[in-house]
């Protein structure tokens, strides 16, 4: 992500988009979304996590297991969107909550200890973690065993951090010691077959078969993940590799996407600066000047080149190679305009710039951007609203900054100044010559940043003390309880099994679907689903025979609710077609959960109310705010013109 977005998304402060609705999606808390969730980038899993948060907080309590776990996922996807600072102080409020509910040397507080690591190393805070990785990896080998997958996880983590501090012979000896021994767990009669087969496609990709070797790879990938996890450094190259034999016939979106989606697993699992990471950038800045992208791909043929060279120097062969890639892309990118500033606004005389405007519209894109992957229209609807209310939200943001030192509320100075010292340090992500250029062609300087950091802290202060203000008694709380009821009933919950066949690559394979089709008939006619789904399935349901345990009906995709709407217990559905997918779903049973009694969701319900009641009295504030207040509104940023002066709030 680049330094000047990390920074705008820290300053945004606009609501984050509603959430969906919170469902249960499942008994273990900690496995990633199955395969009939709808797919999508990472900040749909960050949806689905944040509503399990939300749907197990209120119905098992803020600490317990199931609780803790689902927390632990959500920090662990926003550490995959490049947010480690607010991963890192999840992760800092959760580890000792862990440490008590499940105890300091189990499996779950260990893998929050090596979150937290993971998002304190994607800081650059790398010298700090090193002996911290490596008192963990010590305790996890001793506790859980040298050859257990959150062991390897650590120390190849570990040997990213020592990449990063420049310890590239230590880091690659930690790294090899650690795949050696998850090879070790893999029998040597699974190993050679996937050896023989990687090595293949290997020369046939060399050929420049490319095609062949495509095929080749997307029956090795599931293969390898199988034998050492989806996780696994080899299985996360053969990721890699798949994606550029797809790229080389000339799928360059899909390839894309693919890479996409390993890089940030990539610099979880094994650091930024790990090679394998660094090489994957490379490989996607390749990629998108392929698709003629040369602006998107210059941050990421940068970052390849420079964490090659902090590796290994300037004369290394990949360093070199980097280097072409960027000086060619730098010749073909287009040189942004600096953005020229102004005010446009002014509240009591405090005056509001274009560039805070422009910052406003530029974050709420992006976050749109991030949830609605793929949507352009949707995507246009929301630009033209920021730029419809962006101003709005600002002048607001200054009534409640300017109202905090009416009421006698103060903030430490002194942690206003070492705030924002964090928040440069984290957006320049290590360059901050770099950052400040990129500051500078939005029009923005580090001082205009701290104004607008001040601002939004102070506003954010003051609607923190309104909150403080807002009470509800006993009575009002089961009142609105009453009223609103439906908020908290449960959905319609299903027991089902599921069987998922993968297509092959870029079509729909006949001879899939007649498998698939045989497969239902084997069952249709009496053979046992769990028997010929823990056989047959590639989803990740597979080793428990298909079962899902009880599962909302709305947590499922739209084909597949669709169908289950349709089936009676024991029945089983037609073949339903995901992309790249065959789905046979088996209902076990079904139920509609009684709504939870009044007492155990209070805490709840008091929340939802204090936060309607607080959002209440911010709005009535405002109004009085804007009637009291000399605004105007000059002319808009991207015009000229003399302004209208009305009597109280003026604008063009």
């Amino acid at each position: 992500m680049k330094p000047l977005l990390v920074c705008l998304l820290l300053l945004s402060t606009a609501p984050g988009h509603a959430a969906q609705k919170a469902q249960e999606i499942g008994k273990k808390g900690r496995e990633p979304l199955p395969l009939l969730k709808e797919e999508g980038p990472v900040l749909e899993g960050e949806k689905a996590a944040q509503a399990l948060v939300e749907t197990r907080t209120q119905t098992l309590g803020p600490e317990d297991k199931e609780t803790l776990r689902a927390r632990l996922k959500l920090a662990e996807v926003i550490l995959e969107q490049d947010r480690a600072a607010e991963a890192e102080a999840r992760l800092q409020e959760l580890l000792p909550v862990a440490v008590r509910v499940f105890g300091a040397e189990q499996r779950e507080a260990l893998a929050c200890e090596a979150a937290l690591l993971s998002a304190r190393a994607a800081a650059g805070k790398n010298a700090e973690t090193e002996p911290d990785y490596q008192r963990l990896a010590a305790t996890a080998q001793r506790v859980l065993g040298a050859a257990d997958a959150l062991t390897l996880q650590v120390r190849w983590r570990f040997s990213g951090v020592l990449y990063a501090l420049g310890k590239s012979t230590e880091a690659a000896r930690e790294h090899r010691e650690a795949l050696n021994l998850s090879q070790g767990k893999v029998p040597l009669k699974d190993r050679k077959p996937l050896d023989t087969q990687t090595a293949k496609a290997l020369k046939t990709r060399m050929d420049k078969k490319y095609g062949e070797a495509g095929l080749l790879w997307q029956k090795i990938l599931p293969i390898q993940t199988r034998l050492f996890g989806p996780e696994h450094p080899e299985t996360l190259k053969a990721r890699v590799e798949l994606a550029e034999n797809v790229e080389a016939q000339g799928w360059g979106p899909e390839a894309e996407q693919r890479l996409r989606a390993v890089l940030p697993v990539q610099q979880r699992v094994l650091g930024a600066l790990h090679p394998d990471t660094l090489g994957t950038c490379g490989i996607l800045a390749a990629c998108l000047r392929a698709q003629n992208r040369p602006q998107e791909a210059l941050p990421y043929a940068r970052r390849a080149q420079e964490g090659f060279q902090r590796l290994f120097g300037p004369e290394h062969m990949d360093t070199r190679l980097y280097q072409q890639l960027v000086d060619s892309l730098t010749r073909a990118a287009p040189k942004d305009a600096p953005f020229k500033d102004r005010p446009v606004a002014t509240v009591d005389g405090v005056p509001i710039l274009a560039t805070d405007v422009h910052m406003m519209i530029k974050t709420g894109v992006a976050e749109f951007q991030q949830l609605h992957p793929g949507e352009p229209e949707k995507l246009e609807a929301e630009t033209q609203k920021l730029k419809r209310t962006a101003l709005d939200t600002l002048i607001d943001q200054q009534l409640l900054a300017s109202e905090l030192a009416h009421v006698g509320v103060t903030v430490n100075p002194t942690l206003l100044e070492q705030d924002f010292k964090a928040m440069v340090k984290n957006s320049a992500q290590g360059d901050s010559a770099a950052f400040e250029a990129e500051l500078a062609r939005d029009g923005l300087t580090l001082e205009k940043l701290r104004v607008a950091r001040q601002r939004m802290i102070y506003s954010t202060a003051m609607r923190v003390h309104i909150a403080s203000m807002v009470k509800a008694t006993d009575e009002e709380v089961r009142a609105f309880y009453e009223k609103n009821r439906t908020l908290w009933d449960s959905p319609e919950e299903v027991k089902l099994y599921s069987l998922t066949i993968p297509e092959t690559l870029h079509q729909s394979d006949a001879a899939t679907r007649a498998r698939i089709e045989a497969l239902r008939e084997k069952i249709a006619k009496g053979a046992s689903f769990p028997v010929i789904a823990r056989a047959e399935s590639k989803d990740s349901h597979a080793e428990d025979g298909g079962a899902w345990g009880w599962t909302p009906v709305t947590s499922l995709s739209p084909k597949v609710r669709a169908a289950v709407a349709k089936m009676k217990k024991g029945s089983i559905s037609p073949i339903i077609e995901e992309p790249g997918l065959f789905i046979l779903i088996g209902v076990e049973e079904r139920r509609t959960p009684p709504p939870p009694p009044f007492e155990k969701v209070k805490e709840q319900v008091a929340a939802r109310l204090k936060n309607d009641l607080t959002n209440e009295r911010i709005a009535k504030t405002l109004v009085r705010l804007r009637a009291a207040a000399e605004i105007q509104k000059l002319e808009p940023v991207a015009e000229a013109g003399k302004p209208r002066a009305r009597k109280s709030e003026t604008s063009l």
